[in-house]
């Protein structure tokens, strides 16, 4: 389930969801993953050490990205085949 998705589940206000982001960006831990499987999978990620101004930013493009269309799939190709590697690449 795409990132953006699991916070529109977990808060109702955009606000809300900005602010964990956030938060979590600047000092990630276990205990404030949105996705623990991804933890799980790839780890914890560094704390990133930019000014506030651009980790609103980054927070406020992560919580737009919600398409409620998206379903529980992993990622936009829609099974159609026509991404890398599907004899449709940029060598073809």
């Amino acid at each position: 389930m795409p990132l953006a998705s699991r916070y529109h589940q977990r808060f109702n206000t955009k606000k809300d969801g900005v602010n964990h982001l956030i938060a979590y960006l600047k000092s990630p831990n276990k205990d404030k993953a949105i996705d623990s499987q991804a933890i799980t999978r790839f780890g914890i990620m560094p704390a990133l050490r930019l000014p506030d101004s651009e980790l609103r930013t980054v927070a406020e493009w992560v919580w737009d990205q919600y398409n409620p269309n998206m379903g529980m799939g992993r990622g936009m190709g829609m099974g159609q085949g026509q991404g890398m590697g599907r004899g449709r690449g940029m060598n073809q």
